[in-house]
């Protein structure tokens, strides 16, 4: 079991996660006259049909909200003993305050809550996660939860094929607590930032976005990034049970699996329906898994804005492994 500082993170368990998709959509198949494109394109090569999109009334702290009342019906929490909140998020309802202040206040946590954001985009989840685990450890706090929202369909160009077509809006909030039980933890991780590449995604008015730029830059850093994680750990890519990779496009997520040698079912595009949802895109598709405690091991992967990516490797303690 890896540590940070020394310290084992064997009792911190990712023990739920709420969800939220506005049911608000724009359908892909609407806009083949308008982009030049075929249907073979957009459900083979981008593989999103339609992508969900913030209300017009709603901000994004009410998305953040909704993911909450989500947590809440899954699982008992006594807020008074929330430690921390972190945000991640690229598009905040106002540069200040930043939005931990503010779920903080509309939740009605105690005010020692320890509370800040991260702006990290499509690798943010990964990057949150250790970071919230280390503070975690560190400060000898208990119980946190950490949110992943953007609005990212209000930064688009709707005349920008490049990207109007791929994102969709979401929000997640994960509970993390140090408890015995039976649930997953992080075991170990890798992670990086390619030098001279912070303008591949960026935002300059709108979100822009040079497509084959990433797609290069995935292909060539994030299974290096994945074989390396999993040789730390005397781990196959046979032994793990899912890739839960952020969610580009199915045509990008087919080419890592085939890259990384991966058999049909280990890593899986689940993004059809509402897009790619930035930071949440990773926790929309763990949240199953937490549930169930059907993996032995799962790795995530984040990658994007940067560009960065950081790799985690979960391990189910009280399962098969023990």
């Amino acid at each position: 079991m890896k540590s940070i500082g020394g310290m084992s993170l064997q009792n911190f368990k990712i023990k739920c996660i709420g969800t939220y998709i506005p049911d608000n959509y724009v359908n892909n198949m609407d806009l083949l006259t308008t982009f030049e494109v075929s249907p073979d394109f957009i459900e083979n090569k981008l593989g999103i049909i339609r992508r969900s999109k913030i209300k017009e009334h709603q901000t994004l702290a009410d998305m953040c909200l909704s993911a909450w009342h989500d947590l809440e019906k899954k699982i008992k929490i006594d807020i008074e003993n929330i430690d921390l909140v972190c945000t991640v998020t690229q598009t905040p309802d106002h540069k200040a305050p930043y939005m931990s202040a503010i779920l903080h206040n509309k939740i009605g946590l105690s005010k020692k809550c320890i509370t800040f954001d991260i702006g990290q985009g499509c690798a943010g989840f990964c990057h949150a996660l250790l970071t919230v685990l280390s503070m975690m450890k560190t400060l000898h706090l208990k119980n946190a939860l950490f949110f992943t929202c953007d609005q990212l369909s209000r930064i688009l160009d709707p005349k920008d094929k490049n990207t109007v077509l791929l994102f969709g809006d979401a929000a997640t909030v994960t509970y993390i607590t140090k408890d015995v039980s039976t649930g997953y933890i992080l075991k170990d991780w890798d992670f990086g930032t390619l030098p001279n590449s912070y303008e591949t995604i960026i935002e300059k008015n709108f979100l822009r976005m040079d497509g084959r730029m990433v797609f290069n830059n995935v292909l060539k850093e994030i299974p290096a990034s994945i074989k390396n994680l999993l040789l730390k750990n005397g781990l196959d890519t046979c032994d793990i049970s899912e890739f839960l990779c952020h969610q580009p496009s199915r045509y990008l997520l087919e080419r890592l699996s085939s890259t990384l040698n991966l058999k049909e079912n280990q890593l899986k595009f689940k993004a059809a329906n509402y897009g790619n949802t930035s930071s949440s895109s990773i926790p929309l598709i763990l949240e199953p898994h937490l549930k169930q405690k059907d993996a032995n091991y799962l790795v995530l992967s984040g990658f994007g804005t940067g560009f960065s990516w950081c790799n985690c490797l979960l391990t189910l303690t009280g399962g098969k492994n023990e």
